[in-house]
């Protein structure tokens, strides 16, 4: 499905999740679209999860062109999050469509938007680059992080 599965997914986790907290748990966000706020929550994490799970193997992945010539061995996680990134702008379409379905209103917080998204790009590249590093010296880096991320989206 290509390029489609970036806008898709989002959608249907959403629609799962918010089915199940607003069906089965009652959530109630009194004022706000419960929908919106799990979509944005979800494409976030996804991000970070990509990023920071594709950055840290890139290295591992690229041991044999690292081995054969020069080359700064920081660009492989940089552009691992780079392409993230790109995933993640192209899933911001799913966002923009649940909220003009829910009708949310923009406010003149969406100026801070951009500086909001450097900051977590950069956020997202300097754990890449810290995991990386973590991997090539400790394989099980790889296991554990999968299980702390795991931890960190039920936590949030």
């Amino acid at each position: 499905m290509g390029i489609a599965w970036s806008v898709l997914n989002p959608l249907f986790m959403m629609l799962i999740v918010s089915t199940v907290f607003k069906v089965v748990f009652r959530i109630d966000l009194k004022g706000y679209s419960y929908p919106v706020y799990v979509i944005i929550g979800q494409t976030m994490f996804n991000f970070l999860s990509e990023a920071t799970n594709s950055s840290m193997q890139s290295i591992l992945q690229s041991a044999s062109l690292i081995k054969k010539v020069y080359i700064p061995k920081c660009i492989f996680p940089l552009q691992k999050v780079s392409f993230a990134f790109v995933n993640f702008a192209v899933s911001m379409v799913a966002v923009l469509i649940v909220g003009l379905i829910e009708r949310v209103g923009i406010s003149w917080h969406i100026v801070l938007l951009p500086l909001l998204l450097i900051v977590f790009y950069f956020f997202c590249l300097g754990l890449g680059l810290i995991l990386s590093v973590l991997a090539v010296f400790f394989r099980d880096t790889l296991h554990i992080y999968g299980i702390l991320l795991t931890a960190w989206m039920y936590l949030t």
